[in-house]
């Protein structure tokens, strides 16, 4: 087994990513207070993997500045670039002291600015406002944005989208709105979701590349992977990403589950395989899938030829 690890049976089947920096297929990992030890097995286990690294929840204002400094450094040797919620900045403006907090993210060594409005009630001069004040600092600005699962309902909310991006946002993280009455688990509600990544990608395409969705629990690794081509779950933005997640995403976007079909990943999620059964654009595998004749070609190093799995 030393001289044949299993995964390299994988590589030639399985295609490699994008490597860093990428513009598409990025993933930001949500830090909602990961011990300083934990942070580095990660980054050191799975840097390729990760493009942000977010300090979730204001989490950044309870670590020590010798903490925080450390994991922003941490990050900077694997070639992740590390930013602290939106929140903390809208704190700031509510206590006007937003230069302070932008000299204080340049002190750590942070070039990316978050501008959410959960605390703050921005007009939308005020929000482009700030998004050029930023640029013009030299941040890297990210914003966020709620999405009404309800169908034709997010339309209301693509020009704002699209103003954002066009002002010079990087990224517009998306979140689903929670309002929507459905729970998350629900049959309908697995179905909008991916329905909706494809409705607003198209009608904000080519700027859909600088869009970012959800993916706070494992299981929707699942549902975003069954809709999908291989191509889409690839290129996909994906944020809030748990950090014990990684591997699996990473399988996603390289198209594992496509091969294999719906069977023991997906119940592994806990996503429900029937939920996403009538998306309109995508086929649910078959049980076909689980035959032998469908098992994916696995190459043996030194072979030269694929053999398929027993």
């Amino acid at each position: 087994m030393e001289s044949l690890p299993w995964s390299a049976w994988f590589a030639a089947d399985y295609p490699n990513r994008a490597a860093k920096p990428r513009h598409s297929g990025v993933t930001a990992v949500a830090d909602d207070g990961i011990p300083l030890s934990i942070t580095r097995d990660i980054l050191q286990n799975y840097a390729a993997f990760i493009d942000y690294w977010k300090f979730d929840q204001g989490t950044a204002i309870v670590l020590s500045p010798n903490q925080l400094q450390t994991k922003v450094a941490l990050c900077k040797e694997y070639d992740v670039k590390a930013y602290p919620s939106g929140m903390l900045f809208e704190l700031a403006l509510l206590r006007q002291e937003a230069d302070e907090y932008l000299q204080a993210l340049k002190d750590a060594g942070i070039g990316i600015l978050e501008i959410t409005s959960r605390l703050h009630p921005w007009t939308v001069a005020e929000r482009h406002q700030a998004i050029r004040g930023a640029l013009e600092k030299g941040f890297e600005v990210h914003t966020e944005s709620y999405i009404s699962l309800i169908e034709g309902a997010s339309v209301q909310m693509h020009p704002l989208i699209r103003e954002d991006l066009m002002q010079g946002a990087q990224y517009v993280h998306l979140y689903f709105d929670a309002a929507d009455g459905a729970s998350w688990d629900d049959n309908w509600a697995c179905s909008r979701r991916i329905e909706t990544v494809i409705e607003v990608s198209e009608h904000l395409y080519p700027l859909s590349t600088r869009l970012s969705w959800p993916l706070a629990r494992p299981m929707d690794v699942s549902s975003y992977r069954h809709r999908s081509s291989q191509t889409l779950m690839a290129s996909l933005n994906l944020h809030s990403v748990p950090a014990l997640s990684l591997a699996a995403v990473e399988a996603a976007r390289r198209g594992l589950w496509q091969s294999v079909g719906k069977g023991r990943f997906e119940e592994s999620f806990y996503c429900r395989s029937d939920a996403l059964a009538d998306v309109s654009r995508g086929d649910v595998p078959s049980s076909s899938a689980h035959s032998s004749s469908a098992r994916p070609k696995l190459w043996f190093p030194g072979s030269g030829q694929p053999h398929t799995a027993r």
